[in-house]
C-alpha cells in the first residue's frame, strides 16, 4: 500500500498543469519585495495585481490604470515566458531604480523602468514606465 501512494502523488503531479513562468532572474540576494511582486504579476499576466502593487499609493487615476492593464492584456494576454533584472541602482537605503526585461516567444521585449522607495515603512513605486527599447530606460539612470 505504501508503494501506491508515491505513485499516485507522482501521477497527480504530472496531470496538473505546469506553471508557465519562472521567477524573474535577479542576482540581488535581497530584492525589494515590491519588485518581486510586480515582476511576478507581469510574468503571470495578472496585470490588475501589477497595477495595484505598482500604484500602492493610489496616485494614478483609475482610467489611466485601466488603460495600462488593457494595453498589457492586449499585447501579452498570458503574461511572459521570461524576465530578468538588467540593472538595479540603490540611490539610498530607501530609494532604488531598476530596469527589468520581459519576453514572450515571438514578440518584442518589454522593458520596465521602476523608481521605488520605502515611504513610512511601505514599499511603493514612485514612477514606472514600459518601453520596447532599453536605451530609453537606461537613459533614466544617468
Amino acid at each position: 500500500m505504501m508503494m501506491r501512494i508515491p505513485a499516485l502523488i507522482l501521477a497527480l503531479a504530472l496531470a496538473l498543469p505546469q506553471m508557465a513562468y519562472a521567477a524573474c532572474t535577479d542576482t540581488n540576494p535581497n530584492p525589494p519585495a515590491i519588485m518581486v511582486e510586480v515582476r511576478e504579476a507581469m510574468l503571470t499576466g495578472d496585470y490588475g495585481l501589477f497595477a495595484a502593487r505598482a500604484d500602492a499609493a493610489n496616485r494614478i487615476p483609475e482610467p489611466q490604470k485601466l488603460n495600462i492593464i488593457n494595453v498589457l492584456k492586449n499585447a501579452h494576454p498570458d503574461g511572459f515566458d521570461f524576465c530578468e533584472v538588467l540593472i538595479r541602482r540603490d540611490l539610498s537605503d530607501k530609494v532604488f531604480q531598476e530596469i527589468s526585461v520581459f519576453s514572450e516567444a515571438g514578440k518584442d521585449w518589454v522593458f520596465l523602468y521602476a523608481l521605488g522607495a520605502s515611504v513610512g515603512g511601505v514599499e511603493t513605486l514612485l514612477n514606472f514606465k514600459f518601453s520596447n527599447t532599453a536605451s530609453e530606460e537606461i537613459a533614466k539612470l544617468r
